[in-house]
């Protein structure tokens, strides 16, 4: 009888381990299944984000196309999603036949002829060169041209130029935006008080001279101050004479 309690006792604990044990393979499952991963892909000018559950496959966008150029699939296996990605398109330059799925993977077209294998598409930002502030972000294909912020003007300065190539782009790059400040310039006779001239120079440069007033009686014998290294707002330049 002890012997017959005891074999009980044994295959009771033994069914509670089992079922313990189901539960929690039960409990990974589920969790499992409820995990989801962020995917970003990002391809010509376009971005696209999809959520995937833990092990489960990507779904890419299919509007890859971006004129002059040939998708040549992605950068990334997007198969069996274990943790968040950034996936990159690829591209060549020019339109070519249309690759099947293995051109992706090897770079060989159903031709026979090789392709280069190149995540084509690069981040350009844009940047006010004086607060190192962002004014634009694009993501552009390989070999493409990025187009800069229209008029990119900020209180008290002009835009200048930009400092950075953003044609022909391939790889990432930072363009940066010169401002500079403009002074007003009049020139004034200084015996009649009248205007004959009125400038617009940037800061630090030098204004251009004016043909002076021709009076009777008066002789021109130069200018006020230096015509050079304008800084200051509404510089005011006399024409200086002396009488005859």
């Amino acid at each position: 009888m002890k012997g017959m309690k005891g074999t009980t006792f044994w295959k009771k604990t033994l069914a509670f381990l089992l079922c313990f044990a189901l539960f929690l393979g039960v409990g990974f499952k589920v969790e499992a299944a409820t995990k989801k991963h962020n995917v970003l892909f990002i391809y010509g000018t376009n971005m696209a984000q999809v959520q995937v559950r833990d092990g489960k496959d990507a779904v890419a966008p299919t509007n890859t196309y971006v004129p002059g150029y040939t998708f040549i699939g992605w950068n990334a296996d997007i198969t069996h999603v274990k943790s968040d990605m950034v996936v990159l398109g690829m591209y060549i330059p020019g339109e070519l036949p249309v690759w099947n799925s293995m051109t992706a993977v090897t770079g060989t077209a159903s031709t026979g002829m090789s392709v280069p294998q190149t995540t084509a598409t690069y981040k350009v930002v844009f940047y006010n060169g004086n607060t190192k502030d962002v004014l634009k972000t694009e993501y552009v294909p390989y070999g493409g041209n990025a187009t800069p912020p229209v008029n990119p003007c900020y209180g008290g300065y002009d835009f200048g130029y930009w400092v950075g190539e953003y044609n022909n782009v391939t790889s990432d790059r930072e363009i940066m935006a010169v401002y500079y400040r403009t002074h007003t310039v009049e020139f004034k006779n200084e015996v009649t008080g009248e205007r004959i001239d009125l400038q617009y120079i940037r800061d630090g440069e030098t204004a251009r001279e004016p043909k002076p007033d021709e009076m009777d009686g008066y002789e021109f014998i130069g200018w006020s101050r230096s015509l050079e290294n304008i800084k200051e707002d509404n510089t005011v330049i006399y024409a200086q004479y002396k009488k005859r």
